[in-house]
């Protein structure tokens, strides 16, 4: 995540600059939210109520319980604001941190400026005042999905929950440990288009249904460190997916 001093400052609350908070997710400590105490829902934790996480204020966490058959399993709810992100919101498994689904809403003025850091041809794309919504989900880990956390149900309850910050469109950013990036590169082996390759994936699917594909896709060469080679090194070839929905 790069620096603040590095950006124009100009318009970014005092508080988030002294803090240094870059990325939404570094406070190791969180207010408990007393609404969501012992909250419990059946069967997806996407049926916490959306005005509940609304009125939520930044910095606060809550834990609920979510009810499948006879088991139970304690979900943490998080929301907070940061040098990028106007807000963003968390759900993530308590017992296994790696289960994980965010969304968050990019700060419009840094947004294409942050964009041009790693692509800059797809930045130069962007419209002016875009107000991006993107998502970063991690609900299977080893082939295995976490009980109660369901991607396709996350990604309409989170643009609900953050619709009052007037998100004007979706960023969809795939990298090479992900199902997506797979899926379009599958397509595109098999004969696919740019285009008909980036709609076979599964974000696409959800995607789609809250705003229109800009069918402006890149494809770029993404530096991969010495240590993640191994990691990624069973994803061919190392790129990063980019385009933008129209909502």
């Amino acid at each position: 995540m790069a620096s603040p001093d590095n950006y124009d400052l100009r318009g970014i609350p005092p508080r988030i600059l002294e803090e240094g908070t870059v990325g939404p997710f570094e406070k190791g400590f969180y207010l408990p939210y007393p609404p969501l105490s012992d909250l419990a829902v059946k069967d997806d934790a996407c049926k916490v109520p959306v005005p509940l996480v609304r009125q939520m204020p930044f910095g606060f966490a809550g834990t609920l319980s979510v009810a499948i058959g006879e088991e139970e399993y304690d979900i943490n709810l998080l929301k907070t604001e940061s040098f990028l992100f106007i807000a963003s919101v968390r759900l993530f498994a308590k017992e296994n941190w790696d289960f994980r689904m965010d969304a968050h809403i990019r700060r419009p003025r840094l947004f294409k400026e942050h964009m041009a850091r790693f692509d800059e041809e797809f930045a130069s794309t962007i419209p002016s005042n875009v107000v991006a919504l993107s998502y970063d989900l991690a609900t299977k880990v080893d082939g295995e999905h976490y009980p109660g956390m369901r991607a396709a149900t996350f990604v309409p309850w989170a643009y609900s929950v953050l619709k009052p910050f007037k998100p004007t469109h979706i960023l969809a950013e795939w990298y090479p440990d992900s199902d997506n990036h797979a899926a379009f590169y599958k397509a595109l082996g098999e004969g696919a288009s740019t285009l008909e390759a980036f709609k076979s994936t599964w974000s696409h699917k959800h995607f789609s249904q809250l705003g229109e594909l800009i069918p402006n896709i890149s494809v770029t060469d993404k530096y991969i460190s010495e240590d993640e080679k191994a990691k990624y090194e069973a994803y061919s070839p190392s790129t990063t997916v980019r385009a933008l929905y129209k909502i």
